[in-house]
């Protein structure tokens, strides 16, 4: 399989990328093959992976604390341990961010999405296009970064006949985000295997109309960074 590059690069834009996926599918795994990075881990998967913590600068969710904390973080991350801002940013995952802080903060503390009212929901679309739009300036607009990479679990679902993401159950089936409004790269990994889906956005007036490939190799997020060339906004 070979992923085409559009023909202008600008330097100042980072990959925006989403992988998306079952647990034990590999998801935090792939994070090894990040320079750099800072994993913003609501999931609690670095704290399990005893082979990466050594590596790899994390914060967790007790250390986030808050939405309008993580979208600070975004804003202005901590330093490496080198003294050295993060090259990327990793929200593992933006589904337990969704279920465990989101909710929360929505109901006033007392849990889950069970008894969430209508408001209650556009509320939770709101904040939700918010973080992609913020992640998505910070690594476009502004060069923040090399790239940002957001992690879901199999509530994301692409609708494959549209191009469509979904975000469910979490997230009512009639609330949509088309891929190719956000992300450059969407990788779906398949549990116990090691293919995988990307659609990789190509720039003009189909951006919207996201391209589906298969590749059997793992994902690597370092690789991409030198093989795909970003679309110019």
């Amino acid at each position: 399989m070979e992923l085409r590059s559009t023909d202008v690069k600008n330097e100042n834009e980072g990959l925006f990328i989403l992988l998306v996926g079952e647990h034990g599918s590999g998801k935090t795994y792939s994070i090894r093959t990040c320079p750099r990075p800072l994993v913003l881990d609501f999931d609690r998967g670095m704290l399990t992976n005893e082979d990466a913590k050594p590596s790899i600068s994390y914060l967790t969710k007790e250390d986030i604390k808050s939405t309008d904390n993580l979208r600070r973080i975004l804003d202005n991350p901590p330093n490496l341990p080198d003294g050295s801002p993060p090259s990327g940013i990793i929200i593992d995952s933006v589904t337990a961010w969704i279920d465990e802080v989101l909710f929360d903060e929505i109901k006033g503390g007392k849990g889950s999405r069970v008894g969430l009212t209508q408001q209650d929901w556009g509320r939770v679309f709101v904040e939700i296009q918010q973080l992609f739009l913020q992640c998505k300036t910070l690594v476009k607009d502004k060069g923040k970064y090399q790239y940002i990479m957001l992690i879901c679990h199999t509530e994301a679902k692409e609708d494959k006949s549209t191009g469509e993401l979904v975000m469910g159950p979490s997230i009512p089936g009639g609330m949509f985000w088309k891929a190719g409004r956000h992300f450059d790269i969407y990788v779906r990994v398949r549990s116990h295997n090691t293919k995988h889906s990307i659609v990789h956005m190509q720039g003009g007036p189909f951006r919207d109309r996201a391209r589906v490939v298969e590749d059997k190799e793992q994902p690597n997020v370092g690789k991409w960074l030198t093989q795909f060339a970003t679309v110019r906004s």
